[in-house]
């Protein structure tokens, strides 16, 4: 009888250790050890840990641009779905953290979304509407996307690079209407 396949393991170990300590941080020998398989059975499944990588950056990247893009490309207006897009990236974040982490802070440069659509290339085709629309500032529509992307990323990073400093936004959800407030604070046109 052949033995199951450790892929899973494996791609979790590596998602686990990539997510913590970064993909340069990461060794082969520490994902081999947590995937509780030797490095051989690690290379059986995967040429190095590039390839590793690239598979769980295009998995990754592919659940959290399509959820993007299912709010921002609904209905409702601009600043009804930047709202909905900054609680729900949250939401994305509890549901996956390792996974979230690691494709919108970790990943290495030489990982690439492939034929998906980047949640910051979503999030600028937001502004642009919210822009057209006369709900949201002039300016550059990338810039401005930017600022969204740092609202939801920055605290974060803050959580779990520095525990205590903020409030820690995996296990509470209070703090997600008030950074939603802002980023629709932050891009509103006053004075329509």
């Amino acid at each position: 009888m052949a033995r199951p396949s450790q892929k899973d393991a494996i791609l979790d170990a590596a998602l686990a250790c990539f997510a913590e300590v970064g993909f340069a941080g990461t060794k082969i020998r520490s994902i081999a050890e947590r995937a509780g398989v030797s490095q051989g059975a690690l290379y059986r499944h995967f040429a190095s840990k590039e390839e590793l990588a690239r598979a769980l950056y295009a998995d990754g990247m592919g659940w959290i641009a399509e959820a993007l893009a299912h709010v921002v490309d609904g209905g409702g207006t601009a600043t009804e779905r930047l709202r909905a897009a900054t609680v729900g990236a949250f939401g994305l974040y509890r549901e996956h953290p390792s996974s979230f982490r690691f494709v919108l802070t970790w990943a290495p440069d030489f990982c690439s979304p492939g034929d998906v659509e980047p949640p910051l290339a979503i999030l600028v085709r937001l502004v642009s509407d919210g822009q057209t629309r006369g709900e949201f500032v002039e300016g550059d529509a990338t810039m401005l996307a930017c600022l969204v992307m740092g609202c939801i990323v920055e605290p974060i990073v803050l959580a779990t690079n520095a525990p205590g400093l903020v409030p820690d936004v995996l296990s509470d959800d209070s703090h997600d209407s008030a950074i939603a407030d802002f980023v629709v604070a932050a891009l509103a046109r006053h004075g329509r």
